[in-house]
């Protein structure tokens, strides 16, 4: 009886650990979780890594561990930067996994920076012994540095390396299918950025990651089986995180990327996709993608990977559907065009805005309006019913480059829902605007900010040039208490506004929600001053919103309504009269001049 128990027992362990690989990689989860944090190689924002960042980290590492970790320049970009493969292990199981092959997808880049940093000098550890016996692994990690370096999807040559895979009509392609062909692996991973706004089918939820497994045709093969393994076990391994975050990507009826070419040329090939999160995406998606991709190398160099349900990668939502950046519900929309109120929903989306010193800065525009209902957001207000305006426009002459670097004197501008404020500057010596608005965008600002030129009082000759000088640094308007007619032409000709000392654009809200006076302080305001995509609630216009609350009050018989939430350029900077901390505002230049709205 006790032989038939004992027996039972091992019958019962061997069967979990054949059809069980979830329990298996578990006991790896914790110790790859918390050494993520000290195998983060690249602590800087991924938009802003550079191909001299990776040469460098690449080169740090293999001077201090020549023998794990090897490195060959295999090839140059379009533009004549070196490609680097790292080579880690001595088993006979061969993986390829390459990266940003597409400029502007750093994510992967930077994971496989942080898995090499880990493999190389977390020797002692079992989890990794097993994989440099097991297994022999070769990255690329950036694959288009010429892309990157301006953050472009596209190389040099202006194609998609990706799509290159049959003609092999560019330099960086040509090396990717030279080093595949030199090892011929068992395994090749294409690391890139999904679309940052894709969810899961009937999920609702943001999708993380995608994984996608080639297929050539409706019926599987081996190939595509392996590959679905292993993607089979990403899974397992981060739904503990992720749960219902992770998707299943769309195959496209023309197959010509690498991954489909590579499984055709008889390699099992897995696409894995960063997508979103919430909160502090970078550091998060890496972690994901550090746990599991570090889980699929062990899986594969040990071989359990074969023990894995094919049927997982099978089973999870397929990805495309739409999301937004930020959801606000149930507005009353005055917007700001002077026709009736109505009742919508708004979507907005960030685009990532270089300005002429090359920093990126994250503008919220509105991409959707109507029933959004069943549609996912990373961030959601709900308006109540409330009223949404765009944010107000003013110009005040007392405004000067100084005043609206402190926060506690422009406090009292946003609070009013005062979004976009033009001050002054003196004409007077050599005009410094250029460089004054210069000032403001690199201190960085909470409202937008452009400046009208101010002529002094005593007028001369000298002053005509210095008013031509101001209009073409940018002056959104000439201020003048003379209301000398050559000015006046300068201005038209200039398409900006002329102003007396004693006109402005009043930097006061009275509580009238009529259409006309919105229109007012918003939309008329922004076409007096050449700014484009401001003014209005609509489509493609910059996401700079007021959010009122409508207030339930016994002592009034008429609506009242508090000021919730200012967003400039979507950005959230009063909420409910609380200044929050950021740099969110815009340096305006005249679109008549530039032929839009220009960051300086």
């Amino acid at each position: 009886m006790r032989f038939v128990q004992l027996a039972g027992m091992l019958l019962f362990l061997v069967a979990n650990w054949v059809f069980s690989g979830e329990r298996d990689f578990a006991r790896h989860n914790e110790f790859l979780f918390r050494a993520f944090d000290r195998h983060q190689t690249i602590t800087k924002p991924l938009c802003t890594l550079r191909y001299q960042d990776v040469v460098q980290r690449i080169k740090a590492i293999h001077k201090k561990y020549p023998m794990r970790l090897q490195i060959e320049s295999v090839g140059k970009s379009v533009l004549g930067r070196k490609l680097w493969v790292m080579k880690f292990g001595r088993g006979k199981k061969h993986i390829f996994l390459w990266s940003q092959i597409h400029g502007n997808e750093p994510t992967g880049t930077a994971v496989l920076l942080d898995v090499f940093d880990l493999l190389v000098r977390e020797k002692e550890q079992p989890f990794v012994t097993e994989i440099w016996n097991g297994a022999t692994i070769w990255a690329i990690p950036m694959l288009n540095p010429d892309g990157a370096e301006k953050r472009e999807q596209r190389n040099a040559q202006g194609l998609d390396i990706d799509l290159d895979a049959f003609d092999l009509q560019t330099s960086e392609g040509r090396v990717l299918k030279a080093v595949y062909e030199r090892f011929r692996p068992c395994f090749v991973f294409d690391l890139c950025d999904g679309d940052q706004r894709h969810t899961g089918e009937n999920t609702g939820q943001l999708a993380a990651l995608t994984l996608k497994v080639p297929a050539f045709d409706s019926k599987e093969d081996s190939l595509q089986l392996q590959a679905k393994k292993v993607a089979a076990i990403i899974c397992d391994v981060l739904k503990r995180y992720l749960d219902t975050h992770i998707a299943r990507g769309h195959q496209g009826s023309i197959r010509r990327t690498f991954a489909d070419a590579m499984q055709n040329w008889g390699t099992s090939a897995i696409v894995i996709e960063s997508g979103s999160w919430k909160r502090d995406r970078d550091t998060f998606i890496r972690r994901m993608n550090f746990i599991g991709l570090l889980t699929v190398l062990y899986s594969i160099a040990t071989g359990e990977y074969q023990t894995a349900n094919p049927e997982v990668y099978d089973t999870l939502p397929r990805s495309g559907y739409r999301s937004f950046d930020l959801l606000i519900q149930h507005a009353n929309i005055i917007d700001g065009t002077g026709i009736a109120p109505f009742l919508a929903d708004i979507g907005i989306n960030f685009e990532e805005i270089s300005d002429t010193f090359g920093q990126w800065h994250s503008v919220g525009k509105i991409a959707d309006m109507g029933d959004l209902t069943k549609l996912a957001a990373k961030d959601t207000i709900d308006a109540a019913y409330g009223i949404v305006t765009p944010g107000f426009i003013a110009v005040v002459p007392q405004l000067t480059v100084a005043s609206v670097l402190d926060t506690s004197q422009i406090g009292t501008f946003l609070r009013e829902g005062f979004t976009t404020l033009i001050g002054s500057c003196l004409l007077k010596g050599i005009v410094t605007l250029r460089q004054d608005l210069q000032e403001v965008w690199w201190n960085g600002i909470l409202p937008n900010f452009g400046l009208l030129a101010e002529v002094p009082d005593e007028s001369d000759q000298e002053i005509f040039d210095l008013a031509l000088q101001a209009l073409l640094q940018g002056a959104v308007a000439l201020q003048d208490s003379s209301l000398n007619p050559q000015l006046y032409t300068m201005t038209q000709w200039f398409k900006r506004l002329y102003l007396s000392s004693s006109v402005g654009l009043d930097a006061k809200w009275n509580g009238d929600f009529s259409t006309h006076n919105v229109r007012s302080m918003t939309w008329k305001r922004a076409r007096e001053l050449g700014l484009l995509h401001r003014g209005k609630v609509k489509l493609g216009f910059n996401a700079d919103l007021l959010i009122f609350q409508r207030l339930v009050s016994e002592q009034h018989w008429y609506e009242e309504y508090d000021l919730r939430y200012v967003l400039v350029n979507g950005h959230k900077v009063v909420v409910n009269g609380k200044i929050l901390p950021g740099d969110y505002g815009m340096v305006l230049f005249p679109s008549e001049l530039f032929g839009e709205e220009h960051p300086y």
